[in-house]
């Protein structure tokens, strides 16, 4: 009967005593740390400023290399920030990046 109705009750109870019994508390921060990225949300807003810097590098033309070379920081840095930016805009190229900044700016 636990199949019936809602779920939320029990699912919680069962994560709460493997959390406590199996996995000595990593599934609890792994569940912390999904709420977490996922209260990002999508859109300019939900950037970070080091990732609004980036895109905005990016966005005017600048490689991965020369904003690398220009904050101090490793391209695969910059890489990750810009995958990050990609997914939090739900966009998949540069071209698209300087699209929407361009209709931010205008």
């Amino acid at each position: 009967t636990f199949f019936l109705g809602d779920q939320r009750e029990i699912i919680d109870q069962v994560v709460t005593f493997l959390d406590r019994e199996v996995t000595r508390g990593t599934v609890g921060n792994a569940q912390r740390r999904s709420e977490r990225n996922g209260m990002n949300g999508i859109g300019w807003a939900s950037l970070t400023a080091s990732e609004k810097e980036v895109a905005i590098l990016a966005a005017s033309g600048k490689t991965n290399a020369e904003i690398a070379e220009r904050l101090h920081l490793s391209a695969y840095t910059i890489d990750g920030r810009l995958r990050r930016v990609f997914a939090k805009l739900a966009i998949h190229s540069r071209v698209e990046l300087t699209a929407e900044y361009a209709r931010l700016t205008f």
